[in-house]
């Protein structure tokens, strides 16, 4: 299919989106491209945002978007979940997860965009958290709800990187610093919030398994859905890869593929208007009867009933009346409340 691509200019600063699947209210797919070549970050405000993102629209990010929520109130979907956010809210939209904005002239904030390449370095050294796998290790929750103090803090590195990207002359110097004001940030508010490392008590080789398991499942779980297979390309027996997915992740390896299966049908089923056969065998099901028990195994219902819910789900507004945007939104999905030290 070809791609359409809409370059739009938000002060001065270019964003491209790149759009796959975007027609009859389809899943947008965003990927970095930035203004000049090099750049890592981008710090944008929400009022600048608004004026570009068409409400309702549902995006696909290629990068990471942490938005800071500093006023008004709206509910912020993120793979089906809907997360209440005031001030004071910090949401995280992964690389590959689909999300929706919420946004109106009451809501102000800041987003940082970071290239996923940027932020956490590949190689993991034993006993330093901070490595490409931070958000998994800490279980890093979708929102976490701020304390004034901390919700300055951030606000500060925020507005502090937001200078540096905005700086004509790009350097190494200016990457570097904001790189390391990312990572003071990030790795104080996990501290602040007590957040355990799930896997800090490892072995390496467990620890590093289990990571490529997870890379293995994104790139394949389309193709595979057989422990077997990931066991064979990671060199080890099945009941070896079990213990260490139990291990680190709490669950089975086969659940762990089959959740991944099943949030990419969701998606395919709420933002798409491909047909259940055709979601099916675009996830490796060579018989629609196979995906429909597959996926009413797993969610309790038939992938139809699962789209129509959604559908009726979505005709309500982001944005609720105005007198219960007044008297504040009922907390919604896992939040954790920032601790002051």
């Amino acid at each position: 299919m070809p791609t359409n691509a809409l370059t739009i200019e938000v002060n001065s600063r270019r964003l491209m989106v790149i759009s796959r699947h975007a027609k009859n209210g389809g899943i947008v797919a965003v990927g970095w491209q930035p203004r000049r070549p090099g750049d890592q970050v981008e710090v944008l405000r929400l009022s600048e945002l608004a004026h570009h993102v068409p409400r309702g629209v549902v995006e696909r990010m290629g990068f990471h978007i942490f938005v800071l929520y500093l006023a008004g109130r709206c509910q912020h979907e993120v793979d089906f979940q809907s997360h209440a956010c005031r001030p004071g809210s910090l949401l995280h939209v992964r690389p590959g997860q689909v999300h929706r904005f919420g946004l109106s002239s009451e809501v102000e904030g800041l987003a940082l965009l970071v290239a996923p390449t940027f932020l956490l370095p590949r190689q993991h050294r034993r006993g330093d958290p901070w490595h490409e796998g931070f958000f998994d290790d800490f279980a890093w929750p979708t929102r976490l709800q701020l304390e004034p103090t901390q919700r300055a803090e951030l606000r500060a590195q925020f507005e502090r990187i937001r200078r540096i990207a905005a700086s004509q002359t790009s350097s190494t110097l200016g990457l570097t610093l904001a790189r390391h004001l990312l990572a003071c940030s990030f790795l104080g508010l996990a501290y602040a919030t007590e957040m355990k490392e799930t896997a800090s008590e490892q072995a390496a080789p467990e620890y590093e398994r289990g990571r490529r398991f997870r890379l293995a499942v994104e790139r394949s779980f389309r193709v595979t859905r057989r422990v077997e297979d990931y066991a064979q390309n990671l060199g080890c027996s099945t009941r070896t890869l079990d213990r260490t997915i139990q291990a680190t992740l709490g669950v089975s390896a086969k659940t762990v593929i089959d959740e991944r299966v099943v949030l990419e049908a969701k998606r395919a089923l709420v933002h798409s208007e491909e047909t259940v056969a055709a979601i099916g065998e675009q996830l490796g099901f060579s018989e629609p009867t196979n995906f429909v028990k597959f996926f009413r195994a797993r969610t309790g219902e038939a992938p139809g009933t699962f789209r129509l819910r959604q559908q009726q789900k979505d005709e309500r507004p982001l944005l609720g009346p105005a007198k219960r945007r007044t008297q504040g939104l009922p907390p919604s999905g896992k939040v954790i409340k920032a601790k002051q030290r």
